[in-house]
């Protein structure tokens, strides 16, 4: 399992591949009770693991010095010695005060398995307000019918899904810190998709917030989304990996609007331009025949999301051979 460590001073986000699966309950336990996890509490902790504690408000984390420290009955592999940013590495052993860490990543091994997809979007992939029955995000509905496949047949599905993310390197229409929405999607694909272990295809959901724009940037023109995705695409087969592109869902643009004629752009080309090895046409599965610059209503939450029921839809209409290869 990875965790995301936040560092609230130095406000430095760290990846630190170092904990097994057994030690996730431990870990959530740390994270959601104001309370101190110890060592001797922490099953199954190994090489570098961590338990968070909260007082006052004020959330820290401890780091083991390594090994596996299950059977271990005193709190020795967890020091209790500050490490205090800017002295020493945010990764030391020790007590480190004001940091958080957040779980980024379960890698379990599964040799079976042909390997992982991962889903690069923003907030639909992430499943803002996929509420009510069945309340799953469309990842999870794919994720299920794959796990229904004998094991030597699927893959995992890794959710890399951030709201408000966009899939050019441009400010961010919502945010003018840069802050709330990840880095674009270029330069987060390294650490959110080439780092995860088995990575086999890649499945692009964006685009939606480029076209979109808001307070802090205009709405982009298709040739810049177009270009972000090509870019994309180019990577991940110099690494010679899978991509599938998926078009972009209605926007309740304004029927002939630029923001219309752009999103309509940027669909043509994702179904026509050659450059993905698969083409998933979300956008045909959730329009209104009536009024295609929409959602059909039953299945849409907002103007830019779909509800559970629209989610579902889209999990179940994914063809397996698309994102399998």
């Amino acid at each position: 399992m990875d965790l995301c460590q936040y560092d609230a001073e130095s406000m430095e986000v760290i990846t630190v591949r170092s904990v097994r699966r057994r030690w996730i309950t431990g870990l959530i336990v740390a994270l959601t009770a104001v309370s101190t996890l110890s060592a001797a509490n922490s099953a199954g902790a190994t090489s570098g693991s961590t338990a968070a504690s909260g007082a006052a408000g004020i959330w820290s984390a401890y780091i083991g010095t390594g090994g596996n420290t299950a059977a271990d009955v005193s709190d020795a592999a967890f020091p209790g010695y500050p490490v205090i940013p800017g002295n020493t590495s945010s990764t030391a052993a020790g007590y480190h005060p004001g940091q958080t860490w957040w779980l980024d990543l379960i890698s379990a091994d599964r040799p079976a398995a042909k390997g992982t997809l991962v889903t690069l979007g923003d907030s639909i992939t992430d499943g803002y307000n996929a509420y009510g029955p069945p309340g799953q995000r469309w990842t999870d509905v794919l994720a299920d019918r794959l796990n229904t496949l004998p094991a030597e047949a699927r893959v995992a599905v890794a959710n890399a899904g951030i709201s408000g993310n966009t899939v050019s390197v441009q400010p961010n229409p919502y945010d003018p810190t840069g802050q709330c929405c990840g880095p674009p999607a270029p330069q987060r694909l390294d650490r959110d998709v080439f780092s995860v272990p088995g990575v086999r295809t890649v499945l692009l959901l964006e685009g939606t917030n480029d076209l979109g724009g808001g307070d802090n940037a205009p709405p982009a023109p298709a040739a810049q989304v177009i270009a972000a995705m090509r870019g994309i695409a180019d990577r991940v087969h110099a690494r010679h990996l899978r991509i599938v592109g998926a078009t972009v869902l209605p926007m309740c643009n304004a029927a002939g609007s630029d923001k219309e004629k752009n999103r309509l752009a940027v669909n043509e080309w994702i179904r026509t331009g050659g450059v993905f090895d698969e083409v998933l046409d979300f956008d045909a599965v959730l329009r209104d025949p009536a009024d295609p610059t929409v959602m059909i209503a039953d299945l849409r939450n907002d103007c830019y999301h779909p509800n559970a029921a629209g989610d579902q839809l889209l999990g179940r209409y994914i063809p397996l051979p698309a994102v399998l290869g």
